[in-house]
């Protein structure tokens, strides 16, 4: 079910092994993984990086850790985003992701902590903030109408940029900016992700509009759930 790694980006081939077998067949839901030694031995890596490639599964909602018995395929109705399939940009992220040293590692810690700045920045939300917000979301729906692609990836990256800003607090905004220049952006082929005709383009740009809703609201909780989903289903978004 499994090979044996050569070279590359190891935690990155760990789990497009594993999504490929739950893609395949070969694991199905419910499914015990073999434990963290067996995967080691499997892949020829160590077990740290099978460490790290069961927490970004975890987080993604891909495997769930059951404590005492071992981690599991999730049920897909359980799953807090859709089981993966070819038909999804995962794929793509997994592959760009892997070109820059530490891409996944930064991607893994945005996950984590942005959804806490964008709940704290939700709290000190002002007038302006809210009228930056604004400008940057309609700089997306501008480029999705004109089918820029590139245009709205540098939108895109602002407005989450500004999440920080709007925190009025330097070390978070320092923070999620170090994070997000770790994940490599800018050696990525945004085309592979944000192409002019797919539903993930049109998805993410309603996302942020949910986001700036709640934000505007003050519904402050709901804020860092929103943001957690859409960093999430950012990865499983499905094609047409």
């Amino acid at each position: 079910m499994f090979e044996k790694l050569d070279s590359g980006k190891k935690t990155h081939n760990v789990i497009k092994q594993i999504l490929e077998a739950i893609e395949s067949g070969s694991l199905r839901e419910n499914d015990k993984l073999p434990n963290e030694q067996t995967l080691a031995q499997t892949f020829g890596v160590s077990r740290s990086v099978i460490r790290e490639s069961m927490s970004v599964l975890v987080n993604m909602g891909i495997v769930k850790r059951r404590p005492g018995q071992g981690t599991f395929v999730q049920n897909a109705g359980d799953a807090s985003v859709p089981i993966a399939s070819t038909k999804t940009v995962l794929w793509s992220y997994l592959e760009e992701l892997g070109k820059v040293d530490g891409s996944i590692e930064a991607f893994f810690a945005r996950l984590l902590i942005e959804p806490v700045i964008a709940e704290y920045a939700a709290y000190k939300l002002d007038n302006n903030d809210i009228k930056k917000l604004e400008g940057l979301y309609h700089e997306m729906e501008e480029a999705v109408r004109t089918k820029d692609v590139e245009r709205y990836h540098e939108a895109d990256l602002q407005f989450h940029l500004y999440l920080g800003k709007a925190s009025k607090n330097s070390v978070l905004s320092g923070i999620l900016k170090d994070i997000i220049e770790s994940i490599g952006f800018e050696h990525w082929d945004s085309e592979r992700i944000w192409r002019e005709e797919s539903k993930p383009l049109s998805k993410s740009l309603e996302g942020h509009r949910e986001i700036l809703d709640l934000m505007v609201k003050g519904e402050v909780e709901r804020v860092r759930e929103k943001v957690e989903e859409h960093l999430k289903l950012s990865f499983y978004e499905h094609m047409s």
